[in-house]
């Protein structure tokens, strides 16, 4: 699904070495394949509503999911979208989400 409408950034590059968040979604590109295959699984009537992405840091996980599908998501459903706490891990962060 498109974005939902918003103003550009003056300055994409204003954060140094962080990741895309939501108010640079409308710049951020190069993952539409991976964004639509989460998307209709989330959206998906008998998809799961819990996702856990994982992999190496710096690979762009933060990025394709605060820049690419939850703004996305927010139009169509509630998102509640959690970072792993360290001291927790994925399994106590879940938790606590809960």
């Amino acid at each position: 699904p498109p974005l939902p409408r918003a103003a550009l950034p003056p300055n994409p590059y204003h954060r140094a070495l962080a990741w895309y968040g939501e108010q640079e979604a409308a710049i951020f590109f190069g993952r539409g394949r991976q964004i639509r295959a989460l998307y209709q699984r989330l959206t998906a009537p008998r998809g799961s509503p819990i996702l856990l992405l994982c992999g190496q840091s710096g690979v762009g996980k933060s990025s394709l999911l605060e820049a690419g599908l939850i703004p996305r998501l927010k139009e169509r459903c509630g998102v509640i979208y959690v970072r792993r706490n360290r001291t927790l891990g994925a399994a106590g962060t879940l938790r606590q989400a809960l």
